[in-house]
């Protein structure tokens, strides 16, 4: 297996051993190439290209556009429109220019000059031909119709399109008639910059929705974090997506430094989208072809045998006689007017060409097969759909066309992907587990049912197993959860290598569930869940390191010193946040502050803090923090910018919520608490249970039936002033 370390090697024209400065990556698949244009690095005269053609291997291939409307062009964008690639990007970020040429790699020529439109203009054709242009806006996303002649329609506010507050980098891809709307937010100094989506049903227009589980990418590790600005794009093997994102690199005082690009897998259970990852450490490298060809000058061409679940790309210039035959079985053909699908020899189904159609440029022709016919699309643009025709193992032949390019198969197989580990996935992402069939065949012994969002949930009936290719950068011991979407009483086995784990359950409800711990090798490897008694019915599986059991007190200046502040108010640690005190940690401002104790992947345990609140206003709310996966603080961003749980007072109500860059309540007690007073706030949690209290009484009590599964423990402030002289915790190995 080939594999990748992020972030991508970008190499500098001046310097090839030097990975150039890459911010807004945006990754453009044409005849089998893809061509990569980040904001031009600092001190560029114009909008620079690199081509590969793994994603992974990069070479420089020069400035493909200069002049003086494009220096500190932001964000370059390019779509292939009806044989032209049109570019759109911000000069200096302010307002959009459009762009043409007859190649990749340019030379572009500005065809409409700085419109407006602030930021981050991204362009998309639908099956029918139809342009649109979204860009950056406070606080959703906007969009037009765009003409070929680059004008545009009325402004419309894509309505559910925002991350709560600045929002830009949006993209738009569509997958089974649903519109997958990515987003970037809320700042680019944010630690807590992060990729979102929304999806819409109606159109590119909206409304969208923006589902439970919306953030795609996110890592507030310093070493790691700034995720953002991405774009979508087909994998070598024809048949995996991919996204490609900026990280923005901090040194030791998280002072930022450089952009560079990152590649990551992304996934579908049902209409959910997910991306496998964010990672900063070795994965599996995107998968080539099975067979790939350039033909170049050529006007007929045959393939090898095709398998009859797989995936075809042809690119081609089509004359008024081309035709695409797999196999005997049905074959397509280039009109002047459209495009005729034949069964066998006899017209079948009739496509009509967008306006405009011009059959003298290069055309991508996508075929999928699932056994049938699934689909055919002409340069993304739906043209078949999900015929009865039968496939069968038969070679593809292009007779007829004016010249053939890149021509491309693979197989077809549902194995799932592999997963980096730690992770936390969808239980769906998993080899399917089969049986014969008393007539012959064979009869699956998992099924999909419905979950939330559009999303699956995996079934395993009595003696079916789930397998998850997993791979860990190094070797380590980890432990291995579930979470039930259903009460469940049975036996799940789990096998790793030679370790079995036996786990008998008996569940009123659904939950997440520790099934034991392994000790993962480093690399590739698979961990089989097997149900022995019963029907379970997962939503999600979790690996993640085994951490020590630990207890430990911490009061006055031993306290401050032990810490983690992070950003307060937006400024660095050590300007903002909490001040150092004999007697504690002191807010003495109406400002945001937060101390972070303990390892990333604690699960079960408790923290007990002593915060007294000074004169003044309690009503922002200061409390304790825990399971704590995510944490930042900026001016710009979401007042929230945080993941886990929150426990707090705000001098009138006791409130626990769950936090996902918002804050969502989960339970909240009514509680008059009084300026210059010590309160006593403590919180425990095991498995989904969570009890809260203020000293020593049980206020609240919640269960949450897909809780995150680990975080660091915490105290803070949302700006009530305070001073947390004393913290006590336990966290379970």
């Amino acid at each position: 297996m080939q594999t990748y370390t992020n972030p991508l090697f970008l190499p500098d024209r001046n310097d090839l051993s030097i990975n150039v400065n890459a911010g807004d990556p945006f990754v453009l698949r044409f005849d089998g190439k893809y061509y990569l244009y980040p904001s031009p690095p600092h001190g560029s005269e114009g909008v620079e290209a690199w081509t590969s053609d793994d994603l992974i291997h990069w070479t420089h291939a020069g400035l493909v556009a200069t002049g003086e409307e494009v220096r500190g062009a932001y964000a370059p964008e390019v779509a292939y429109i009806n044989g032209v690639f049109w570019m759109i990007t911000s000069p200096r970020g302010e307002g959009h220019i459009l762009l043409q040429a007859e190649h990749p790699l340019g030379p572009f020529r500005v065809m409409r000059h700085n419109f407006g439109h602030y930021i981050d203009g991204s362009l998309f054709q639908d099956d029918d031909g139809s342009l649109y242009m979204t860009h950056a806006e406070y606080p959703c996303i906007h969009a037009h119709r765009l003409c070929e002649d680059g004008e545009l329609g009325e402004e419309v506010v894509l309505e559910g399109a925002t991350m709560g507050y600045w929002t830009e980098g949006p993209m738009i891809v569509k997958r089974n008639g649903l519109y997958y709307l990515t987003m970037t937010g809320n700042h680019l100094y944010s630690r807590a910059y992060r990729v979102d989506y929304a999806v819409s049903r109606e159109g590119p227009l909206g409304p969208y929705v923006r589902p439970l589980r919306h953030t795609l990418l996110v890592n507030t590790c310093p070493s790691h974090s700034g995720l953002g600005h991405s774009s979508t794009v087909i994998g070598p093997d024809l048949e995996s997506d991919w996204i490609c994102y900026h990280h923005y690199q901090l040194d030791a005082a998280e002072r930022h430094r450089e952009r560079h690009a990152n590649l990551d897998r992304v996934m579908y259970n049902g209409e959910s989208m997910v991306v496998i990852g964010p990672t900063s450490c070795t994965a599996p490298s995107p998968e080539r072809p099975a067979f790939e060809r350039r033909a170049e000058g050529e006007t007929t061409f045959a393939t090898p045998p095709m398998p009859a679940y797989a995936t075809a790309e042809i690119t081609l210039v089509p004359g008024a006689q081309t035709s695409i035959a797999f196999g005997g079985v049905f074959s397509l053909h280039f009109m002047q007017d459209g495009l005729i699908l034949k069964d066998g020899g006899r017209d079948w189904l009739r496509t009509l060409w967008p306006a405009g159609f011009r059959m003298d440029v290069k055309r991508t022709v996508r075929l999928e097969l699932r056994g049938t016919l699934r689909g055919v699309w002409v340069d993304g643009m739906l043209r078949f759909e999900a015929q009865t025709c039968p496939a069968y193992e038969a070679p593809i032949r292009i007779e007829g066309a004016k010249d053939i390019g890149y021509v491309a198969f693979h197989p077809f197989r549902e194995i799932g992907a592999v997963l980096p580990v730690p992770g936390d996935w969808d239980a769906v992402f998993c080899k399917h587990d089969e049986q014969p069939r008393e007539e012959g065949g064979f009869q699956p012994r998992t099924e999909l049912s419905p979950g939330e969002d559009g999303a699956y949930c995996l079934t395993l009936h009595t003696g079916a197993s789930a397998t998850y290719r997993l791979f860990a950068a190094s070797e380590e011991r980890m432990r291995i959860q579930a979470v039930f979407a259903r009460p469940f009483q049975g036996v799940i086995d789990v096998r790793l290598g030679g370790c079995l784990i036996h786990k008998e359950l008996r569940l009123e409800h659904p939950t997440r569930v520790e099934l034991g711990a392994a000790m993962f090798p480093e690399g590739e490897t698979e961990c089989v869940i097997t149900c022995r008694e019963g029907r379970a019915e997962l939503s999600r599986v979790s690996f993640f390191p085994v951490t020590d059991s630990r207890s430990e007190t911490l009061q006055g200046l031993e306290l401050c010193h032990s810490v983690r502040q992070i950003e307060g108010n937006g400024l660095l640690v050590g300007e903002g946040g909490f001040i150092n005190r004999f007697e504690g940690l002191q807010m003495d401002r109406p400002i945001q502050a937060l101390a972070i104790l303990g390892d990333l992947y604690t699960t079960d345990g408790s923290i007990n803090a002593r915060f007294f609140f000074h004169d003044g206003t309690m009503a922002p709310s200061a409390g304790v923090f825990f399971r704590l996966c995510e944490d930042s603080f900026y001016p710009d961003q979401v007042r929230v910018g945080h993941r886990g749980y929150y426990f707090g007072l705000d001098g009138i109500m006791a409130k626990l919520s769950r936090m996902d860059f918002d804050m969502e309540p989960i339970a909240e007690a009514p509680l008059i608490a009084v300026p210059n007073c010590v309160y006593e706030v403590r919180a425990e949690i095991r498995g989904g249970s969570i009890r809260c209290f203020v000293d020593g009484k049980l206020l609240l009590e919640a269960y949450d039936a897909c809780p995150w599964p680990y975080g660091r423990l915490g105290v803070g402030s949302f700006g009530a002033r305070i001073t947390c002289t004393s913290v006590q915790y336990t966290v379970e190995g």
